[in-house]
């Protein structure tokens, strides 16, 4: 990337002004829910998207035979789990009314927004909103019962192990390595695709053979050391299978020098007689 030689930087620069057509937009979220944000009390963030219409200061009544009655207004609950784009959504109106007030604790709740959209991101499913409900949760009842606030900003290794010990983080298609999806990796550049999840074997030529080189599992029994996963490699490459025998990663990354190797001499990519670096249907090289 080119270095800028301009002397300007934002620093310099000179503040804009706000256009004349823009319109002031009203808060989505009423006074009432506002306030029961600034109190500390727990929020279901869905009714920052979807803000209810029921007006809790208004008394509901239904005309009987018997006269008038009085009806209690219908307890909130969970109305739904939130996407992490929904939930970014959310939070983030959340956090901009807190700091509308308190404006010290932006970074904490900055923090805590990454905290959760990362759990999404590694594990997929609900389990990062059932953190959040958990955990807002207590912070409410520890506020109303102790007078004693909650720090946002650190991740609480109690309730995470709690809600994700007996879940398996999502691997990546392309390497096999488990810190990411494979829209994040860098180890092997994915290739544009219209499908959203298209595997290395899906983006063979027609001419190609079939597939038959099976990913070993994942183990996920628990241990005390952290052990490399048994779908890679001391080197990071992912370990193949193919009839049952494992497929040797030296034949197709720099070459194999055992004369006696017990590991199948076939490439990784198709399955051929011949080494993946050289593979005719192979559109990428192998990373070095």
């Amino acid at each position: 990337m080119p270095i800028n030689s301009s002397p300007y930087t934002l620093a310099t620069a000179i503040p804009p002004s706000r256009p004349a057509s823009a319109v002031l937009r009203p808060s989505p979220v009423s006074p009432a829910l506002r306030h029961q944000i600034l109190t500390g009390n727990y929020i279901d963030l869905a009714h920052l998207l979807q803000p209810s219409l029921i007006n809790v200061s208004q008394p509901r009544e239904l005309q009987t035979s018997q006269g008038l009655m009085q009806l209690s207004h219908t307890i909130n609950s969970r109305s739904k789990d939130l996407t992490p784009t929904e939930f970014a959504l959310a939070f983030s109106i959340y956090r901009d009314i807190i700091c509308s007030v308190y404006p010290d604790r932006r970074t904490e709740l900055d923090d805590y927004l990454y905290i959760i959209l990362d759990m999404a991101v590694r594990f997929g499913g609900n389990g990062f909103y059932n953190y959040h409900v958990f955990f807002a949760t207590q912070a409410a009842g520890r506020l109303q019962q102790f007078n004693q606030g909650t720090y946002w900003g650190t991740l609480d290794t109690e309730l995470y192990c709690r809600i994700f010990a007996a879940r398996t983080s999502l691997s990546c298609e392309l390497c096999g390595a488990p810190s990411h999806p494979a829209s994040m990796c860098t180890v092997i550049k994915p290739q544009p695709s219209s499908s959203r999840q298209t595997s290395v074997f899906n983006r063979l030529s027609s001419a190609a053979p079939p597939p038959s080189i099976i990913p070993k599992p994942l183990d996920i029994r628990p241990t005390v050391n952290v052990p490399i996963p048994k779908s890679i490699d001391k080197r990071g490459r992912p370990i193949l299978y193919q009839g049952g025998r494992m497929v040797c990663n030296n034949f197709n990354h720099l070459g194999c020098s055992l004369s006696n190797c017990r590991l199948l001499h076939v490439c990784s990519f198709c399955g051929g007689a011949h080494a993946r670096n050289s593979c005719p249907h192979n559109p990428t090289a192998l990373p070095q």
